[in-house]
């Protein structure tokens, strides 16, 4: 994962992923940025506090579900 600074993060509404260091409740989950609400790692969540972000996989070939 290329881990960059939160403060460079797309707050578009693009998903990431995000890191919120290494004594958090989580520590990798997806999250959008919302201007009203800040980061969010679901709809409705509680908003977070990420340390750092980096941008999603791309999704693996091959794999039906």
């Amino acid at each position: 994962m290329n881990w960059q600074p939160i403060e460079t993060a797309p707050k578009d509404g693009t998903t990431v992923m995000l890191w919120n260091g290494p004594k958090a409740r989580y520590k990798i989950v997806t999250g959008r940025y919302h201007k009203s609400f800040g980061w969010q790692s679901s709809p409705g969540a509680w908003p977070c506090s990420p340390k750092a972000w980096a941008p999603m996989p791309d999704e693996p070939e091959g794999i039906q579900g």
